[in-house]
């Protein structure tokens, strides 16, 4: 996925890289300082962290700087992004947290308090990619049938290997056995840095389905049995369950 920060003040790419550098995820954000470049960019780009307090103004279609800095420019931004890119979620970066109320129909799915942005950076980051995930799938061909077939993957559960065949085990209780795929390559497929983790060497786990950790086992939403973790995996897991439930 990739990001983008619309802030004229320059400190707070420090304090982006540090939130993200906090988690386990390899997402791509880009800076700009004028939302004229922004813009012209923006449809390349999953969601906008928007800064409110924005020293620019629009003018006849064209982005004016504006020496009045305590103007709240991003609204327009976000307005003219709605209007080229209607489905960006917007996060809203401001020091005022009264003006929630001047947002309305902005597809805002958040607001930050800069003074909480590097506590709240993550959590929110985790949200819209749990979103996204829950929108996209992936295709795959199916052992016990001739057809590649789309699987949403929010439905996804867990995927495993079993005597090197590799299988999807899905909310409806099926259990899928794939080709033409190990389960490193299933894995980079799914994009699974993001909301799928490795609990152990021969599976990895949908962190939506994790209701509760314990005793070094993972109990799964709408399954009997637990699935173990790994030793070695068990404080990353548990660190991105409490980050994932915690938004």
């Amino acid at each position: 996925m990739k990001f983008a920060v619309v802030d004229d003040d320059i400190n707070y790419r420090d304090i982006f890289e540090l939130a993200v550098a906090k988690t386990s995820l390899t997402d791509t954000f880009s800076f700009f300082s004028n939302p004229g470049q922004f813009l012209k960019a923006a449809g390349q780009y999953d969601a906008v962290f928007l800064d409110i307090q924005m020293p620019y103004a629009f003018s006849d279609g064209q982005i004016l700087k504006s020496d009045q800095k305590t103007r709240t420019f991003g609204f327009e931004i976000a307005h003219r992004l709605r209007q080229i890119c209607p489905h960006i979620p917007v996060v809203f970066l401001t020091s005022y947290p009264e003006l929630v109320f001047d947002a309305f129909g902005l597809n805002v799915i958040a607001f930050i308090d800069k003074k909480d942005l590097t506590e709240r950076l993550p959590d929110v980051i985790y949200r819209i990619i749990s979103e996204k995930t829950a929108e996209s799938s992936i295709a795959v061909e199916i052992i016990s049938s001739t057809r590649t077939v789309r699987i949403p993957l929010r439905s996804i559960v867990y995927c495993e290997v079993n005597n090197r065949d590799v299988f999807i085990h899905t909310a409806d209780a099926e259990e899928l056995q794939i080709r033409k795929h190990t389960l490193g390559s299933l894995y980079e497929l799914i994009d699974a840095d993001q909301i799928f983790l490795f609990a152990s060497r021969s599976l990895f786990v949908n962190l939506h389905y994790i209701a509760r950790i314990g005793g070094r086992k993972l109990y799964l939403k709408g399954l009997r049995n637990p699935v173990p973790v790994a030793r070695d995996r068990f404080d990353e897991i548990n660190k991105a369950f409490v980050r994932y439930h915690s938004v």
